[in-house]
């Protein structure tokens, strides 16, 4: 006898707990915003609610870091150069550190140089690899503060299509209403939003 499969709200659970994010108030009250979505069609096997979880995730963060990797890198550049100042400061000045405090400095230097360097944040490239749509972050152009929700649903729809085998334009409406605590998005709405035409719109 095969154990029945979990229910949407035992597979954000066990995702939680999972990724110990029971503890990062943020996530949680996401999640427990996605989970009173009323339309989440049926599982068809033991993975799709695991997977739309893993999905739902996925598509948060998106919405929420990639608008904003241009000023997140920008600012860890900014306090990186503040910081190889420093360090370099200390080294010039050749005070007799022990050297377990000189080789710390000097990984600090490595770490702050790379830093400096960065054009996209640590967050943006994990992302790279579990995301379902190929926008890149420069397809967002200026309006790019605005592009959260469009982010969301697009992620969401894809992975429905992937996970479901429809895209469920009303389901994906409610789950980016709950998100972002607007209104649910109509069908018309998310269909918009998914389209590549509108992606020039952005810009």
């Amino acid at each position: 006898m095969t154990a029945p499969a979990p229910s949407f709200g035992d597979a954000i659970e066990a995702f939680l707990h999972r990724h110990g994010l029971p503890g990062l108030p943020e996530e949680k009250a996401f999640f427990d915003r996605v989970r009173r979505c009323t339309r989440v069609p049926p599982a068809r096997t033991a993975h799709d609610y695991p997977n739309l979880a893993d999905s739902l995730s996925t598509a948060w963060e998106v919405a929420n870091v990639w608008p904003r990797s241009v000023e997140i890198a920008g600012r860890r550049r900014v306090n990186a150069a503040r910081q190889l100042d420093a360090i370099r400061m200390m080294r010039k000045d050749e005070v007799p550190f022990h050297w377990a405090i000189k080789h710390y400095l000097y990984s600090l230097e490595q770490k702050y140089a790379a830093q400096e360097k960065q054009l996209e944040p640590d967050e943006i490239l994990p992302l790279e690899y579990v995301r379902r749509d190929d926008l890149r972050v420069a397809d967002l152009g200026r309006e790019r503060h605005a592009a959260g929700p469009k982010l969301f649903v697009r992620e969401v729809s894809l992975a429905m299509r992937e996970i479901f085998g429809k895209p469920y334009d009303k389901v994906v409406g409610e789950l980016a209403g709950l998100a972002f605590e607007i209104k649910a998005l109509s069908p018309r709405t998310v269909r918009t939003m998914c389209r590549k035409s509108d992606l020039i719109r952005i810009k």
